[in-house]
């Protein structure tokens, strides 16, 4: 029993097992414990603090759970399954995230103000208009759709490991790629 324990804490004994373990890690904001189940090679590319430093939430994301805590308790992982082939593996799940076109009911009138919003975040919304889609929320919950996404893992030992290919997309995207992003990053 110690010994599964042991594999649970610092990969996993099989993709699955070890990409769950990640996935948790990130919705936890745990980045200390995610960053101890990259491969070796990723961890190699960058430090602890580095990777800290480029992890992002998007901000629409980070502004929306800030002032509406029901929109983190929305996100939610599910229905892992995983494909070895030799020593790499790629496990596909779902990511449930808050459905921000849906987000609260609102009238054509407080819709049209919206139009004029420069921003996309909540918080760059006028106070009234906050104020109706917080009130929607509590009432009817959070809006959600799920995506799937896809983990590349590689084996190390007798342990898998998150491969997420860091020093590549420190190089050319400046931010890390996170589980909440379901679209390419343009930032």
């Amino acid at each position: 029993m110690f010994a599964g324990m042991m594999l649970t804490s610092c990969g996993g004994a099989d993709p699955k097992e070890a990409a769950q373990a990640a996935v948790e890690a990130e919705l936890a904001g745990d980045f200390e414990k995610l960053y101890s189940l990259l491969t070796t090679e990723d961890r190699d590319a960058v430090t602890l603090d580095s990777f800290n430093r480029h992890y992002s939430i998007p901000s629409d994301l980070a502004d929306a759970m800030e002032l509406i805590p029901e929109v983190k308790d929305a996100i939610k992982s599910e229905k892992f399954e995983s494909q070895i082939n030799g020593e790499a593996a790629v496990v596909t799940y779902f990511i449930t995230l808050p459905d921000f076109s849906n987000m609260g009911s609102l009238s054509i009138a407080d819709a049209q103000e919206l139009l004029l919003v420069k921003g996309k975040k909540l918080s760059d919304m006028p106070a009234a208009i906050q104020q109706k889609i917080i009130d929607s929320v509590k009432a009817n919950g959070v809006s959600t759709i799920s995506h799937p996404k896809q983990m590349q893992l590689k084996r190390e030992g007798d342990e898998w490991k998150v491969s997420m290919g860091l020093a590549d997309q420190i190089q050319n995207n400046k931010r890390i790629r996170t589980v909440y992003d379901v679209a390419p990053i343009t930032e």
